[in-house]
């Protein structure tokens, strides 16, 4: 629709400036033509003696010539001969709408071309924020029958459980490609404080980062490795230092 509205507009400039030419033609070009087809140098051409003989006229003239591209020279070329100062009227409409109005006009509709085009993804990115929105407000709702005690916190052992017995969690975590084990280094990684717990909100957001980001999701889990890694190695030089002590 925009690039027809472009379009039409588009063309009535096209006929508003070939009019101003047209006014120009009548009073200059016509007398000019009307001696050489009094000369009789058209010949058999019929409509070439009133070419330019009224606006209506000359915007039909111009339309054949420059924007269709049509025997430019049958009429042109005999009235420049004539009055070689006519050269500057044809060469001015020339340039002015071959190389003016009409690249004008195209430049218009690939920009409304290009402006729809920019509409038409923000709009589906709208439209993925809000399926994305809809996604993490179920799984938020899922979060809340999984908590067992009503803590508004989930432990390790309600995830896990969720899983085997709640086929809808179950089904989002498989879409999210998330298993039992990975289920574990998540919350791990999530339970900074080592707490045992991590709130609705947390989980939600991690997760749909899991899912949107695959470098953030390789991350995450390398994150999440190292910390466990390093969580034994504390357990280990403990239990040394211990032994080393008794």
């Amino acid at each position: 629709a925009s690039a027809m509205r472009a379009m039409f507009w588009a063309g009535i400039m096209l006929v508003v400036v070939l009019t101003l030419w047209s006014i120009i033609a009548v009073e200059l070009l016509h007398p000019v033509n009307v001696r050489l087809a009094e000369r009789g140098l058209y010949g058999d051409c019929s409509r070439c003696e009133r070419a330019f003989s009224t606006v209506l006229h000359s915007n039909l003239t111009f339309l054949q010539q420059l924007v269709a591209g049509d025997s430019w020279g049958q009429i042109s070329i005999p009235i420049i001969e004539e009055e070689p100062a006519t050269a500057v009227i044809f060469l001015s409409v020339m340039t002015t709408i071959n190389l003016g109005l009409l690249n004008l006009i195209l430049t218009v509709i690939v920009d409304v071309a290009n402006s729809a085009r920019e509409q038409d993804v923000r709009q589906k990115l709208l439209d993925k924020e809000a399926e994305f929105q809809a996604a993490k407000n179920k799984l938020f709702n899922l979060c809340v029958l999984l908590d067992e005690d009503g803590s508004g916190t989930l432990t390790l052992d309600e995830l896990q459980s969720g899983l085997s017995s709640n086929i809808d969690f179950a089904t989002t975590m498989a879409a999210m490609d998330v298993n039992d084990g990975d289920m574990e280094i998540i919350f791990r990684l999530l339970d900074e404080d080592h707490s045992g717990t991590v709130s609705y909100k947390e989980f939600v957001e991690q997760l749909h980062k899991l899912k949107s980001q695959d470098s953030h999701t390789m991350l995450i889990f390398i994150k999440g490795y190292l910390n466990e890694v390093r969580l034994r190695l504390a357990q280990q030089v403990k239990i040394m230092q211990e032994d080393i002590h008794t």
